[in-house]
């Protein structure tokens, strides 16, 4: 894979999801979790998706161009009990939801990916 800090191998890549994920679990982050993952275009998005699914979490993507109140609302309307975020910095993110009941059946369970869309599509 080419990016535009270099080269970087398979074995790169599989050495910084794993280094991720010992920080998700170190968070909190385990299997089942519905989390928010709003990605950027960037390779750090890649390897925290990677990682996100290998801890077989159900993971809620969100558009970056949306406003904050779409954001919050559809945080709510899934459940979602985590929130990862990339920051510019490369640095990740995790916040636990206290204040969204998570309770309830969810018909997605294990690594997958939920993509919202508008109902227009």
């Amino acid at each position: 894979m080419r990016t535009p800090r270099g080269d970087v191998t398979y074995k790169d890549m599989s050495c910084e999801v794993d280094q991720t994920i010992k920080t998700l679990r170190h968070a909190g982050v385990s299997a089942e979790n519905w989390i928010f993952f709003r990605p950027s275009q960037d390779r750090e998005s890649v390897i925290t998706l990677l990682a996100l699914l290998e801890l077989e979490s159900c993971v809620v993507v969100g558009n970056s161009r949306w406003p904050l109140s779409m954001i919050e609302a559809m945080k709510k309307k899934a459940r979602v009990s985590w929130s990862v975020v990339v920051g510019e910095d490369r640095r990740l993110t995790v916040t636990r939801y206290s204040d969204i009941d998570t309770r309830g059946d969810k018909i997605v369970r294990g690594a997958s990916i939920v993509v919202p869309t508008s109902g227009s599509t």
